[in-house]
């Protein structure tokens, strides 16, 4: 979710649906990412953060989002700098 500001994808988000209202509790998105975070292999901090970081802005990015700055960026930029910082969810 830092990718978000740090890549400028603000343009890109999407709001989560299903927001929870006082009469229901979550539905759609919100309910989907609650049921992600109970999963066994999505209990590690980095992985629970994230997922929270979603909850509390509210948005999500689809994985074609980083291409609608265009692919080169993906491939030239993105990618290189994730790997070569390290700075990847494992």
């Amino acid at each position: 979710m830092e990718d978000i500001e740090e890549y400028g994808l603000e343009h890109v988000t999407e709001d989560l649906k299903g927001k929870p209202e006082d009469s229901g509790g979550p539905t759609k998105d919100y309910k989907r990412i609650h049921d992600v975070m109970d999963y066994e292999w999505m209990q590690k901090k980095e992985w629970q953060k994230q997922l929270e970081l979603m909850l509390d802005k509210g948005v999500r990015v689809e994985q074609q989002a980083l291409a609608a700055n265009s692919l080169e960026f993906v491939a030239n930029e993105y990618l290189p700098e994730k790997i070569e910082n390290e700075t990847f969810l494992n």
